[in-house]
């Protein structure tokens, strides 16, 4: 990989709209990974990110105690260990694999945001220059999404959100980033295009008008499957901390961020640090007794198989004692009935 190559880094919670900001980047001449992960039935326009980097954060994730939907913070002094910098060693060769041009390249990768300190220390060893756009989507829209496809409960969606979002926020702060939503993205990708080449000092590779038909074809808003007003956020009983930082980053993404913000941000996030945990361990206890019920619930459905299918057979053999009784009866009065037509044998003298 060339030194001195710029990265748009793409760090959206899941749901929020980055598959097609993504796409969207590359119809712009971005270049995108080489094998991208594929569409589905909830994201049939492709969700664009390097699918040995989805497995890699996996793996860095896992090795770290977590996973993508765990909302508890990674413990930041994994990031010092041996094991680390052994995948910041494997990041460089799947990066090297997936963009081997020498423009600008785009990664989405949800994954990222819990993992962005990492990913920039893997930008500074292949002297890649980052820059950052932030996706800000309605946690109610998020968590209605994943609800649907992964049945994940809303409180959970709304941690998740909250995690995702204040750790990109706080791992990008001072760089080159731009903060945007999905309703800018549908409603005037123009403007946002235009936008990101002021802040974040792009040219694109593509012009804007050239592209215009390709992102226009792109942007239907009818693959945008929940809608939900802001101001139904403050009506929902969700975190306090879950509004403000919405509030926060919702109004950077129109009206550019602002610096006397970050207190309130580092506030919420202190707080957050402190109750995840204890949460955690009421979820957990709460998926254990779940879990319990369940097993409990599978044991009785099971029981009551094997008691019916009992019954069955025990229903099955009483027809057959009756068929049985019924022959027995009919071969009775069978040998009745011959043993009076038998003639009568008398004595001869």
């Amino acid at each position: 990989m060339s030194a001195d190559r710029q990265c748009l880094l793409v760090l959206g919670m899941h749901r929020s709209g980055t598959s097609a900001l993504t796409r969207m980047l590359g119809l712009l001449g971005i270049d995108l990974p080489k094998t991208p992960l594929g569409g589905n039935e909830t994201n049939i326009i492709g969700h664009w990110e390097p699918t040995p980097v989805v497995h890699l954060n996996d793996r860095i994730l896992a090795a770290a105690g977590s996973s993508w939907h765990d909302f508890r913070p990674v413990d930041s002094r994994w990031f010092q260990s041996v094991e680390a910098q052994q995948f910041r060693s494997e990041a460089c060769t799947i990066l090297e694999a997936e963009f081997g041009g020498t423009g600008p390249f785009v990664i989405k990768e949800p994954r990222i945001c819990r993992l962005s300190t990492f990913w920039i220390d893997v930008f500074g060893q292949m002297n890649v220059s980052p820059v950052f756009v932030l996706p800000i989507r309605n946690p109610l829209e998020v968590a209605a999404s994943l609800k649907i496809r992964n049945g994940i409960e809303p409180g959970i969606s709304h941690l998740l959100w909250l995690r995702h979002v204040l750790e990109a926020e706080l791992a990008t702060r001072g760089r080159p980033r731009v903060f945007t939503t999905y309703d800018e993205l549908l409603g005037d990708w123009r403007q946002l295009a235009g936008k990101m080449q002021a802040v974040l000092a792009l040219d694109w590779p593509r012009a804007i008008s050239d592209a215009s038909h390709d992102v226009d074809a792109l942007l239907s808003d009818s693959h945008r499957h929940h809608r939900e007003p802001p101001a139904r956020l403050f009506e929902d009983p969700v975190p306090g901390g879950l509004r403000k930082a919405f509030e926060i980053v919702d109004r950077w993404a129109s009206s550019g961020e602002n610096s006397d913000d970050f207190a309130e941000l580092d506030r919420i996030k202190a707080e957050f640090e402190e109750a995840s945990f204890l949460v955690a361990a009421a979820v957990a206890s709460s998926a254990a007794e779940s879990r319990q019920l369940a097993d409990s619930q599978a044991q009785l459905a099971s029981s009551r198989q094997q008691l019916s299918a009992v019954q069955e057979q025990l229903a099955m053999t009483n027809q057959q004692l009756a068929s049985q009784h019924r022959e027995i009866e009919l071969i009775a009065k069978q040998l009745d009935i011959l043993k009076w037509r038998r003639p009568r044998l008398g004595w001869r003298k």
